[in-house]
């Protein structure tokens, strides 16, 4: 590099050198942070292809459907990699799908919205618990979907579409037709049964649950499930301090009576299970949780900031909290201590030339 002059040659230097250590750092937490579950154990007492019900059957040797009462079906992709369930409850008039499928499925198995029109002679109409890409894998066989109304979206929204970026589906973006717009806390009539949708962020902004008061359901979509591959609080849009208060306001809307359903692992859990999740939540969004360097089936090799208490796994992103990550600030803070690094090792590198010059 004796082409280049001095002092471009010391910043080029501690530039590389800024980058060497950044993926020391990486590879070392990566090396460090380990799974306390094996990918083909994260489903507890299930494994992938397996039912979680003697109670359920297969459908297209794909999906796997379960009745838990008259009108109220699991709709379970036991062969994906994330072990979805989707939900379809009836009414007497209409039927409500809760997500549109991991898009996993092969071209031999139908759509999920052909499997839900199976299940019943109501027309079906469809609602996302959020809007990652395992919950909207066949949202083009449907003409639209229900979108929870919050300032943001609604904001956003243009010709009767919701146009998703990819911090919101976690892979590329793609447009969301607007059937119409539910207010937080909006009962749907479905004839003869009523759904009250609750916003409840903390995985994602747009996360919504589900709940059936009289048939005592709560379908909790990725705000709520139970599993040892974790839960997620790492991603955009997640908040530890947002998920304790919505999972506090969720268990004191229903109760230890009422039976609870997520989207991944075996469906069904218990509101002790949720009063659990509640207090890990709490605790380390007040910071007397100490998160160790784990990762996730999800993420393999990716070193994150894991809470651990006995099968509960919360993940979290090293060094800072998701909000302050991914935001504009994060970033900055990020550059900065960048730039700081990448100065001291220009003054270092410049120091040694002057000393090798003077040589």
């Amino acid at each position: 590099m004796s082409f280049i002059p001095a002092k471009f040659r010391a910043v080029l230097l501690a530039f590389t050198a800024t980058i060497v250590l950044l993926l020391v750092f990486l590879l070392a937490a990566s090396w460090l942070a380990k799974a306390p579950y094996a990918s083909d154990q994260v489903f507890g007492k299930v494994r992938t292809g397996e039912l979680w019900s003697p109670n359920a059957r297969f459908i297209d040797d794909w999906y796997a459907v379960e009745a838990l009462d008259d009108g109220t079906f699991i709709i379970g992709e036991p062969k994906s990699s994330q072990y979805n369930s989707s939900y379809l409850l009836a009414g007497q008039e209409r039927a409500l799908l809760i997500d549109a499928g991991s898009g996993e499925r092969p071209a031999s198995a139908r759509s999920i919205r052909a499997v839900a029109e199976s299940l019943t002679t109501k027309p079906v109409m469809l609602m996302l618990s959020h809007f990652h890409f395992d919950h909207t894998g066949d949202l083009d066989a449907f003409d639209g979907a229900l979108v929870l109304a919050t300032p943001d979206l609604k904001a956003r929204a243009e010709g009767g579409k919701l146009a998703l970026d990819a911090s919101e589906t976690l892979t590329g973006a793609r447009d969301l037709r607007i059937l119409r717009w539910v207010a937080p806390g909006e009962k749907l009539e479905l004839g003869g049964r009523s759904i009250e949708v609750r916003g409840t962020p903390g995985h994602a902004h747009e996360s919504a649950s589900f709940i059936d008061h009289e048939r005592r359901f709560v379908f909790a979509g990725d705000f709520l499930y139970q599993h040892l591959g974790g839960l997620v609080a790492f991603l955009p849009g997640s908040d530890v301090g947002v998920y304790a208060d919505e999972i506090g306001k969720l268990l004191q809307a229903t109760g230890k009576t009422y039976r609870y359903f997520g989207a991944h692992g075996v469906p069904e859990f218990d509101a002790a299970w949720a009063g659990k999740v509640h207090k890990a939540m709490r605790d380390l969004a007040v910071g007397t949780a100490e998160p160790v360097l784990g990762e996730t089936y999800l993420a393999p090799g990716v070193p994150l900031r894991m809470h651990q208490q006995d099968q509960l796994l919360i993940y979290q992103p090293p060094l800072a909290s998701a909000p302050m990550l991914f935001s504009w600030r994060g970033l900055g803070v990020l550059l900065a201590a960048l730039v700081a690094i990448t100065a001291i090792f220009w003054r270092l590198f410049r120091t040694l030339g002057r000393s090798k010059s003077g040589v």
